[in-house]
């Protein structure tokens, strides 16, 4: 997803990016309100009202990382995205109430806007369209009284004004509470379910039961919106997103699990998927027919690691080199198609090699392999602390081979009693 975001700046040391798909909720929005016979300035009012709504979100997600910061958990990045924001912090706390504290976190950041907005709605003298618009909701109004205040609240929202801004902002704010307090894990309500269930079973439990209270609102919201005329496509996406994302983060959490208090040292493979870095593209591809996986390490003298290479990325280097080949250069070169002399099939594989690939110790938790920071790299090189290449983790055998280490030591634990 990073090469799809659109960097907008760092704030209180976290990065914030907005998804690219942002733009076109932008550019539905204006349609709409064309469509709807509006003139220029409300058009720009209504996008205002969305980039307004989208600072609110921003908050929101920072309130939840300022809040995980405060014990000592640190934030990757904030994403915008079209239907919300997603702070993606480095862990989950364990601990219940502090996962309670984080999540509770965002939505309070939402309460106080609305607090702060509903005092500058009062100091300017828009009380009494607050009391029009509760009297109306709860039917405490005769039918012209209504109908008056119906053509009051659409004078107010149809046209420019900044107490009809100030009042839909208002109404958002309370409405992205309440929703983000649905039990619907893993959205914020879901979170602060799963931090009280963790209080009284294990936490592999707790999110479990959260998941599946949560596929169940996923489920209803969905019914919900497709049953409404028109179709409410945007929460659709939502539950959605609620589902698969809740059973993404059950599959975290037992993975967790399973390697909780084990670390890189006792999973890594001592047989090094390892080339030297004056290996020619040729050799390496040699050498790739004979080795399953899909990266390697690059080591100089004495076995120092130098880098990594994917074989992605050999086979983009010699599909490239191909592409740009010009066959009557070649020919004048005395370059056959299949020659060994090929300049493509001579480049080294420290040229090839990603020198910025993350690393890992023997010492190093298992656990922190899976905060999300590494995002689409599946195998690591572990090196010793003068950086000699020693091991090699593939995230895709790391479950398997941590149940067998446990295995051995719950058959250790045995033999001793």
């Amino acid at each position: 997803m990073s090469s799809q975001r659109i960097r907008l700046g760092t704030y209180f040391g976290i990065g914030l990016y907005v998804h690219w798909t942002f733009t076109l909720l932008i550019g539905y929005v204006m349609y709409v309100t064309w469509a709807a016979g509006a003139a220029a300035p409300m058009i720009a009012f209504s996008v205002a009202q969305l980039l307004a709504v989208f600072i609110c979100v921003t908050l929101h997600e920072y309130g939840h990382a300022l809040a995980a910061r405060r014990y000592g958990v640190g934030t990757h990045d904030i994403t915008l995205l079209p239907i919300g924001g997603v702070a993606r912090l480095k862990q989950i706390p364990r601990i219940p109430f502090q996962e309670f504290v984080i999540a509770v976190a965002g939505p309070a950041v939402n309460v106080v806007i609305a607090g702060v907005l509903l005092v500058l709605i009062l100091s300017a003298g828009g009380g009494w369209l607050l009391d029009t618009l509760l009297q109306s909701s709860a039917g405490e109004m005769t039918a012209e009284q209504s109908e008056m205040a119906r053509r009051a609240s659409d004078q107010l929202f149809e046209s420019p004004t900044l107490l009809g801004f100030a009042l839909s902002i208002l109404l958002i704010n309370i409405v992205l509470v309440v929703f983000n307090m649905i039990p619907a894990f893993p959205m914020d309500g879901g979170r602060v379910l799963r931090s009280i269930l963790a209080m009284t079973m294990p936490y592999v439990n707790a999110t479990r039961w959260a998941q599946r209270i949560g596929m169940l609102c996923a489920v209803l919201m969905a019914a919900f919106a497709l049953s409404s005329d028109p179709p409410r496509i945007v929460m659709v996406l939502i539950a959605g997103f609620i589902a698969f994302a809740g059973l993404a983060e059950v599959r975290q959490v037992e993975l967790r699990d399973v390697v909780d208090g084990l670390r890189v040292g006792d999973v890594m493979t001592t047989n090094l998927p390892a080339v030297r870095a004056e290996t020619p593209a040729d050799q390496l591809w040699q050498w790739w027919k004979s080795y399953p996986g899909q990266a390697a390490a690059v080591v100089g003298l004495d076995g120092m690691l130098l880098g990594q290479i994917r074989l992605q990325d050999l086979v983009a280097h010699v599909k490239t080199a191909a592409a740009n080949d010009d066959p009557h250069d070649r020919e004048m070169a005395g370059i056959a198609d299949t020659d060994s002399a090929d300049p493509r099939w001579q480049t080294r594989a420290i040229e090839l090699a990603h020198p910025q690939a993350d690393v890992l110790t023997p010492t190093q938790s298992l656990e922190g392999l899976f905060g999300g920071g590494n995002q689409g790299q599946r195998e690591f090189a572990v090196i010793d602390p003068v950086g000699r290449l020693i091991g090699w983790i593939d995230l895709n055998t790391v479950l398997q081979r941590a149940a067998i280490v446990r295995a051995q030591h719950a058959r250790g634990e045995a033999d001793r009693v």
